[in-house]
């Protein structure tokens, strides 16, 4: 009986020895096991537009690490959302615009190849990729598409700004470090002679709240006398606080909300006339952060950040500028956990009404955060199907 006792003791010995060795080869890397990928959050993510060299136009984006931990650069930091460009096709039966083959192993892994380990981004450092392609068919037979959208590392919904696409999407890899950006932003005069200052009411809000930025202008005095219509030009960033970040074109529209079919979202004025000069780039406008063209509103939670850009021509450049204003920061909380005094309640529903303040100046807008709550009822609540009020709560 001991002979196989000797020989488990042996194999014991052994195995010790190869748990010894996984264990120090383990703790030789132990960043590699402990590090993630970046994911959208862990990234506040810029970018440039860049016509050239030649027939290319390029989406540059530069991701800045803000989440305090090293992660991981690999195909989760690419943010990939569907197709990189919309639309991406030319007609009905459509010829798809796809990535190049190279480009989609990289963002897709697809054909599937294991996936070598991309590069590692350290807190507060950056790193850029690139998208691009060629704006000219190269044969008569080569279909183009005017681009409306970039998708991903940042959607970038801006027909005005992008090229028309005629060849297949090249991707670049993930490169550690600042973008080699052509431009020099402390040697800008239309920065200097402009200023957009972008305000807001509160810095907190409620997560379903409407709400309103406020956009006013300074310049020089020809600036400010210009007649220009500059609603073509203004652009509203926003980065939502699980990374999202969209960027979309500024337009007007009515006051009673997002025309039909859906629309591309608006500035709301103040005042009812049909145009903007000087006077109302002095006086200021409300701009509605809120884009018309999703099916689905997009909840937000947390800190979100708004900026302004007005795009600025430079005749004889390649790269696209902007003038940006100052950056909003609003955090949205849970209106739910807001302590509400519900009153009495009739058959089993209560009902409550809060105010932001108990003083308002003459013509400001009061706004009525209302809430309904099923206590004890007997039988389900449901909103008035007909109603224009909220839930058949008349005010």
């Amino acid at each position: 009986m001991a002979l196989p006792w000797k020989r488990f003791g042996r194999y014991a010995a052994e195995y010790s020895v190869f748990v010894s060795l996984l264990f120090a080869s383990t703790a030789a890397s132990p960043q590699q096991v402990n590090l993630r990928s970046c994911w959208p959050a862990d990234l506040n993510t810029s970018f440039e537009l860049i016509n050239g060299p030649g027939d290319y136009f390029t989406a540059a984006f530069e991701m800045h690490n803000v989440s305090g931990r090293s992660c991981l650069l690999d195909r989760t930091s690419y943010g990939v959302n569907g197709s990189p460009t919309n639309p991406d096709r030319t007609d009905p039966w459509g010829k798809v615009f796809v990535l190049t083959r190279d480009s989609n192993a990289r963002v897709w892994g697809v054909p599937w190849v294991p996936a070598e380990p991309g590069p590692t981004l350290a807190p507060n450092k950056l790193a850029y990729t690139t998208i691009r392609w060629k704006t000219r068919p190269q044969s008569e037979t080569d279909p183009c598409v005017q681009t409306i959208a970039v998708n991903w590392p940042v959607k970038i919904v801006a027909p005005s700004l992008l090229k028309q696409l005629c060849s297949e999407i090249e991707v670049s890899p993930l490169f550690l470090g600042p973008f080699p950006s052509r431009i020099n932003p402390g040697n800008d005069e239309r920065q200097a002679n402009r200023a957009l200052t972008l305000t807001t009411d509160r810095s907190v809000y409620y997560d379903d709240e409407k709400f309103f930025l406020h956009l006013s202008f300074s310049g020089n005095e020809s600036t400010r006398n210009s007649k220009a219509n500059p609603l073509s030009t203004l652009y509203l960033r926003q980065r939502y606080s699980d990374g999202t970040t969209d960027f979309r074109s500024a337009l007007r529209v009515p006051p009673a909300g997002c025309p039909l079919p859906f629309g591309n979202g608006g500035i709301v004025k103040r005042t009812p006339r049909s145009d903007f000069d000087a006077e109302d780039w002095k006086a200021g406008f409300d701009l509605d952060p809120n884009s018309c063209d999703s099916v689905i509103g997009l909840r937000r939670q947390g800190e979100n950040t708004f900026e302004v850009f007005q795009n600025v021509a430079y005749p004889a450049d390649d790269v696209v500028r902007f003038v940006q204003s100052n950056t909003v920061r609003i955090q949205f909380v849970d209106a739910s956990a807001v302590q509400r005094d519900w009153g009495t309640p009739v058959k089993g529903i209560g009902l409550n009404v809060l105010l932001d303040k108990s003083t308002f100046a003459l013509g400001e807008d009061v706004p009525l955060h209302l809430a309904v709550k099923n206590l004890d009822s007997d039988v389900p609540v449901y909103p008035a199907a007909d109603s224009d009020n909220f839930c058949g709560v008349g005010i």
